[in-house]
């Protein structure tokens, strides 16, 4: 940040969130950049992407959102861009924490179903060819999230996404759905297909690696209606067009590739990857990002079926 601000001749301020919460780079209709602002611009995107591939999620959704500008980037998006850096600069030194112990995830209830009507011999597929697993089992678990109808030009909604090995974040999403969801469930199911196949690619490139996995991957949700359609084999789905992402995520369940849990939305960690937050609620959410919601934040998991066993 320090030859951004001699490059730009910046004096960047302190910002505790990334974005203003406010400001919609969509339908900014500010002038354009010349031209060499216009190089500084993409260059400034460049480097903030390479911040996100050395591991600071927690400006991914700025990253992605203000990538979408460098063939035409107007003032208001250099000037949101500046906040950026001015959050980067002031909170430098924070870190992924590595922290390799097992969680325990057997305080959260976990009701069994017969999944054998609907989804019979349901199983993971696994390549016959992997070595044969050695060493202590790891267990994949995560947040997923959607923003629905974020974007004002084209209401396409934002997938978020925070995947653990154990306790440590390892891979982090944040991107536009290709289409367009009419409800905060369409959204939702989206998302939760986007995880549970980031999921399974995690668990098969763990198993070429000779790694013994603990299944299945715990995914907590903030969406309660998505998340209990998807988990009793008795539930039904009225949108067609959301057919594809429904069966996924229950064929993915059924195997016991992945259990879907209902968190409130203020504990869901993937939701900074969504849209812009304040900074309070963003504070929170990226400074607990080695911690789960407790059993009584998540209900008791009761969901009547008649199928249950």
């Amino acid at each position: 940040t320090g030859k951004i601000e001699k490059l730009m001749d910046w004096k960047l301020r302190c910002y505790n969130s990334p974005e203003n919460p406010d400001y919609h780079s969509e339908i900014d209709e500010g002038p354009f950049l010349d031209d060499d602002q216009h190089s500084r611009y993409r260059m400034m995107v460049g480097s903030l992407n390479w911040c996100v591939t050395l591991g600071r999620w927690d400006v991914h959704h700025a990253a992605s959102t203000y990538a979408r500008y460098a063939q035409a980037p107007g003032q208001g998006h250099m000037n949101a861009l500046k906040r950026v850096f001015g959050y980067l600069k002031h909170h430098s030194r924070r870190r992924t924490v590595y922290d390799t112990s097992m969680p325990d995830f057997s305080k959260y209830p976990k009701m069994q179903y017969d999944w054998s009507r609907r989804y019979p011999n349901a199983t993971e597929e696994v390549d016959p060819n992997t070595p044969n697993p050695k060493g202590k089992p790891v267990q994949i678990a995560g947040y997923f999230d959607a923003s629905h109808a974020s974007c004002l030009q084209t209401r396409r909604s934002v997938t978020g996404m925070l995947l653990f090995l154990n306790n440590t974040p390892i891979e982090f999403l944040s991107k536009r759905q290709g289409t367009v969801e009419s409800s905060t469930y369409g959204s939702e199911i989206v998302a939760g297909w986007i995880a549970i196949d980031h999921v399974v690619a995690i668990h098969q490139d763990l198993r070429w690696l000779g790694v013994p996995i603990q299944s299945p991957a715990i995914l907590f949700g903030d969406n309660e209606a998505m998340v209990k359609n998807i988990s009793l084999p008795s539930s039904s789905l009225k949108k067609r067009h959301n057919s594809i992402a429904y069966h996924r995520c229950q064929e993915a369940i059924a195997a016991d590739i992945a259990a879907v849990i209902h968190c409130p939305s203020g504990l869901n960690l993937s939701e900074a990857l969504t849209k812009p937050l304040g900074s309070v609620l963003f504070e929170r959410l990226t400074h607990s990002s080695t911690s789960w919601p407790s059993p009584s934040d998540v209900g008791n998991g009761e969901l009547k079926d008649e199928t249950c066993t």
